[in-house]
């Protein structure tokens, strides 16, 4: 279950809010929408940026 949702306005904000996410040790998932998002529900995300 994701317990984080994060909201960027590019995918470089995206990608840097992950990555900071990451290093805390969380599984992160970066998609580029819905689509990426629905497909990838299979994987166990901390959070999705």
């Amino acid at each position: 279950m994701c317990d984080v949702a994060v909201i960027a306005d590019d995918l470089t904000g995206a990608n840097a809010a992950g990555s900071l996410l990451a290093a805390k040790g969380l599984k992160v998932l970066t998609s580029l929408g819905l689509d990426g998002f629905i497909s990838s529900q299979s994987g166990d995300f901390d959070a999705v940026c």
